[in-house]
């Protein structure tokens, strides 16, 4: 996930430009669909393979009828709709947006399989899922549907436990009356990381935004003013800046760096600010 996908140096404030690869081999392209160009414009490029670009949808903290657009991207060739319903059921804490954003799933329920037929999909689950809060019911279920309509080949689906509708559920096709899929706005810098896997660059910091954007500029300095020097590149389908500093020592989980962007994303929404920002680890070992 960590591939640099473009690259450029930054030498003190010098603005950083996301570069694109001039030319892609025939085969590299990005599927995108139409929930997704809806929400966040043009998908970014790969480098190689077939990308599918999708939208997960999370119910808002203050309103659970109301639910924010998340990008998603997926190099699967098969199996997409169970795949993406599954990295949902993950919830916003999985990408650090759970400060406004909730995970409606019960903790223990998982996703045993979706089949679609004659665009019926239907979503298997384990018997965890009738834990479910009856507060929050609906928003579980308007998220399963919201997330699996997007899809081309899908223009209904149900759920099933232990292969029946449960009882507390409605009967037939989810519905999403009475749920709204609000504009997600100007991009936000979610999360500054510090990358701790024991085969990744010393001291690598990831600083990771909502959606892909262009970034027009990107300051990082220490707290006393001094400029970060090092590689900075853009990733993680232009979600990320990544920084290798040239001073790897002077970097520990825990430590503050100050951050200055202007980004902006497919759909021109422009954003910009500043702030400290700590460390948190990020580590696969």
């Amino acid at each position: 996930m960590f591939r640099l996908l473009a690259t450029v140096i930054l030498l003190g404030t010098l603005v950083l430009f996301g570069c694109r690869q001039q030319q892609e081999p025939p085969t590299a392209r990005v599927v995108a669909s139409e929930a997704y160009r809806s929400y966040f414009g043009e998908p970014p490029t790969v480098a190689e393979g077939v990308c599918y670009a999708l939208v997960g949808f999370y119910p808002l903290a203050d309103d659970p009828t109301q639910f924010r657009p998340v990008p998603h991207f997926t190099f699967a060739t098969q199996g997409r709709p169970q795949m993406l319903l599954q990295q949902v059921m993950f919830g916003p804490e999985a990408f650090g947006m759970d400060d406004f954003l909730i995970n409606p799933f019960p903790e223990n329920a998982s996703l045993r399989e979706v089949s679609v037929s004659d665009g019926l999909a239907t979503a298997y689950f384990s018997p965890e899922l009738m834990q479910v809060r009856s507060d929050l019911q609906q928003a579980m279920l308007a998220a399963i549907g919201h997330t699996l309509l997007q899809f081309e080949e899908i223009e209904r689906v149900q759920v099933m436990v232990g292969g029946q509708i449960p009882p507390l559920f409605p009967e037939g096709d989810i519905s999403l009356q009475g749920t709204e899929v609000v504009d997600p706005g100007p991009p936000v810098l979610l999360q500054a990381l510090l990358h701790e896997d024991s085969d990744a660059i010393p001291g690598e910091m990831l600083v990771f935004f909502d959606r892909p954007v262009e970034v027009r500029s990107f300051v990082m300095e220490f707290p006393q003013g001094e400029a970060v020097q090092g590689d900075y590149f853009t990733s993680v389908f232009d979600m990320a800046v990544v920084v290798h500093p040239a001073d790897p020592g002077r970097i520990r989980p825990g430590d503050e760096v100050y951050l200055s962007w202007n980004i902006v994303d497919g759909k021109g929404r422009e954003s910009w600010g500043d702030g400290l920002w700590p460390l948190a680890l990020l580590s696969h070992d």
